[in-house]
């Protein structure tokens, strides 16, 4: 069964089906990583084992990503009309670019490799004969191996035409600067070349309100970014609405070591405690004969002093090493207890194996309103995705159609969903 969606994969990816390529890929890492069988193997060959599957996991689903965000691209270019926003194509472009030009992506590993289990160094590098981008080149935000059916050429096209429009002026005089060592369809020739004077007018810089600002340790990132779309500072992966791919306020955090996930679930679920309601800021005393009431705490949207998560995440913020591998922010049964469920978002991915985990986020902006799938664990703003679901009665990135399968913390005993209009909604 693996090697026939290997097979589908393929023909979508030839037959320029792209979004069902994108579902494909999804379907064939689920089901990688729930045929691992490491009976019979020693301790380190078992290890082994699942340290690879959980590595095709993760690619497989890199690889969906891509050709899902380049399904809307390739709409773009090829469609005469488009009712996307010229804001969701710049998203998308450059989420594709990040992601394509990181050294993290091995687009030279093909599907069948990673069926077989191939995944090795020497499986990554391309086949002899294959024209390749010289390594130290990368650091420049030069496009690596794309996977087979992608176009570099329309994807810098859509970048640098928004970019300019939008005023990333810099972003697009690179955009540009890389499409004339491409080869371009004869039409564009004229266009690119036009483009290419009359952005040599505009300011070497990009509009600051396009700056991407990492929810975490709010450091301003570049636009063009070669480690898998992540912030340059601390790592944290930017987290992106796959209608529209525009950053969403999330920061991934996990509970310490210590605290099982079952409690870790059933902390975040659990009422207010008393802190809130004997100290909520409000002090009573007599001046004067008379019974007055004074606020000491801090206004409404200013809890940043006595937010213990905002703490804990500055606090890591400030230890963090440039270089270091990425880890969340790790937090304990108090601050478990501050957050308010409605502001918290699981992606379990245990549904598919014991090997992959289970992620939390906290919507740092609680007044957006985002919906998560069940399935695949992608986020989306809640409007665009009520009127996605409402066309076609499914998620547009898996097909999942379980909208009532899961609950917003699905454990035992979880607390039931929040009614109409809660910021949380899970597939």
């Amino acid at each position: 069964s693996l090697e026939m969606i290997e097979k589908l994969t393929h023909n979508a990816v030839v037959e320029k089906r792209y979004k069902d390529a994108a579902g494909y890929y999804w379907r064939l890492a689920t089901e990688m990583i729930g045929a691992v069988d490491v009976e019979g193997l020693g301790p380190m060959e078992a290890e082994m084992k699942q340290s690879r599957a959980i590595d095709n996991f993760w690619e497989l689903r890199r690889r969906a990503d891509v050709f899902y965000a380049y399904s809307y691209i390739h709409a773009y270019i090829q469609e005469p009309f488009t009712t996307l926003l010229p804001e969701n194509v710049f998203n998308c472009a450059l989420y594709l670019w990040n992601i394509l030009a990181s050294s993290g992506f091995s687009a030279g590993t093909s599907a069948s490799q990673l069926l077989k289990g191939d995944y090795s160094e020497e499986s990554r590098q391309p086949k002899s004969g294959m024209p390749t981008t010289p390594h130290n080149s990368n650091s420049k935000g030069l496009l690596r191996e794309v996977p087979l059916g992608i176009s570099r050429v329309y994807i810098l096209y859509a970048l640098a035409k928004q970019a300019q429009s939008l005023g990333a002026y810099k972003l697009a005089r690179t955009a540009y600067e890389k499409l004339q060592v491409l080869r371009v369809p004869s039409t564009w020739q004229h266009q690119i070349d036009l483009s290419c004077l009359s952005i040599r007018s505009k300011p070497y810089s990009d509009q600051e309100e396009l700056l991407p600002v990492c929810n975490w340790c709010m450091t301003t990132n570049p636009p063009q970014r070669s480690n898998l779309d992540s912030c340059v500072n601390c790592g944290h992966p930017f987290i992106r609405t796959f209608l529209g791919f525009d950053i969403l306020p999330l920061v991934e955090f996990q509970p310490d070591e210590d605290i099982p996930v079952e409690e870790a679930l059933s902390l975040i679920n659990c009422e207010p405690n008393s802190k809130r309601q004997a100290n909520d800021g409000w002090r009573e005393s007599t001046r004067g004969g008379a019974e007055v009431m004074s606020l000491d705490a801090p206004m409404p949207g200013d809890e940043g002093g006595s937010d213990l998560f905002v703490q804990k995440m500055l606090d890591a913020a400030n230890y963090f090493v440039p270089g270091e591998p990425y880890q969340p922010v790790r937090i304990d049964r108090q601050t478990l207890v501050e957050l308010r469920s409605e502001e918290v978002y699981v992606v379990d991915l245990r549904k598919f194996s014991s090997l992959l985990p289970i992620r939390f986020y906290r919507s740092m902006i609680p007044e957006v309103a985002i919906a998560v799938c069940g399935t695949c664990g992608h986020f989306f703003h809640q409007e665009t995705w009520e009127l996605e679901f409402l066309q076609n009665k499914c998620c547009p990135y898996c097909g999942g159609k379980d909208i009532d399968g899961a609950t917003p913390l699905s454990v035992a005993n979880a607390a039931k969903p929040a009614a109409g209009g809660s910021t949380k909604t899970s597939l």
